[in-house]
């Protein structure tokens, strides 16, 4: 069922929200940014992962005085995410898949979550979420909407989200031009957000990659770990000390990333101490991996690992390179 909304939807929804005790947060060009209301289009897709706003690091988790330490415990005030694209709301769903095998730096923000999915009309030219299943019309989510016109398409996509849309009375049912128009622009953006060749069909090339395609997929990254902090499913992360005076200290948690050059470093070895065999890394986990390990892809198409890139090496860029002879 899609309805119709005014240009006060995300006014209602988001004070709603706000007065259930969450807090709200949308995405912008500069990072989230926590609204009490209206909020103009995010970009396709914005710069920052969800996961940054829902475990911020550095985070403390120990505290240390003298000989007394205390466990700092996170901050369990539930989250709403609106404004967040398809692609977005698709990793968090994957996340908490990995949550059931291994808990993450979010498992305890996933089960007060509320999202609110802005759907993609004009995928940016690097997203490849139709490749991925994972958008550009939502996936997952509590509740969908595209903006159109002044006013808004909205779709129910759980019980909470129905519960919610019934408590701000949207009730209005979508007028046949207008869900015309919706499927009209869902289908073309479909379009824009496919690529060939699709990264998450060449499994068996990737396993069979020898370390010279791998070499000659790497001779512009500098290993510098962008692609993966920026990566929406990573969920990698390292506990670090941290001292703040003579007796004074604790631990943090940081989000990490496996380019790091010290990642896979033990005592006697680094198993991974030269950039390929950390792109190698990288790709396999995301593409080949992931799958064996949780059922799924690790990969939700949003493209930022190669638009945040400074040497434009994305994994869409890798593959190609990795499977050409």
């Amino acid at each position: 069922m899609i309805y119709y909304a005014g240009s006060d939807f995300l006014d209602r929804v988001i004070k709603k929200l706000r007065s259930n005790g969450y807090v709200t947060y949308a995405p912008s060009e500069w990072g989230w940014i926590e609204v009490e209301g209206y909020f103009s289009e995010p970009p396709t897709p914005p710069p920052v992962p969800p996961k940054h706003v829902l475990r911020k690091t550095p985070s403390l988790i120990l505290r240390v005085k003298g000989t007394n330490f205390e466990y700092v415990e996170p901050d369990k005030t539930p989250i709403a995410l609106v404004g967040i694209r398809p692609c977005d709301a698709f990793a968090i769903e994957i996340l908490r898949r990995v949550s059931m095998f291994s808990p993450t730096l979010i498992t305890e923000k996933l089960n007060q979550l509320f999202m609110i999915v802005e759907e993609c009309p004009n995928p940016s030219p690097t997203c490849f979420c139709a490749d991925a299943g994972t958008g550009p019309d939502a996936k997952v989510g509590d509740i969908a909407y595209m903006r159109l016109g002044k006013g808004f398409l909205v779709r129910p996509l759980t019980e909470k989200g129905k519960a919610l849309l019934v408590s701000v009375g949207i009730d209005e049912l979508a007028p046949k031009e207008a869900l015309e128009a919706y499927n009209d622009i869902i289908n073309q953006a479909i379009k824009n957000a496919t690529i060939t060749p699709s990264p998450h069909l060449h499994a068996d090339k990737l396993n069979k990659a020898t370390w010279e395609d791998w070499e000659r997929a790497s001779k512009n990254c500098a290993g510098c770990g962008s692609c993966s902090i920026s990566c929406p499913t990573c969920f990698c992360f390292d506990i670090r000390e941290v001292h703040e005076g003579p007796d004074e200290g604790g631990r943090v948690v940081v989000w990490d990333t496996c380019l790091s050059l010290y990642f896979a470093a033990m005592a006697s070895h680094n198993p991974r101490e030269k950039i390929p065999a950390r792109l190698r890394q990288f790709v396999m986990h995301k593409l080949v991996w992931w799958r064996e390990q949780f059922g799924t892809t690790g990969c939700v198409g949003c493209g930022r690992c190669t638009s945040l890139c400074p040497f434009n090496v994305g994994i869409i860029t890798a593959v190609k390179e990795v499977i050409r002879k």
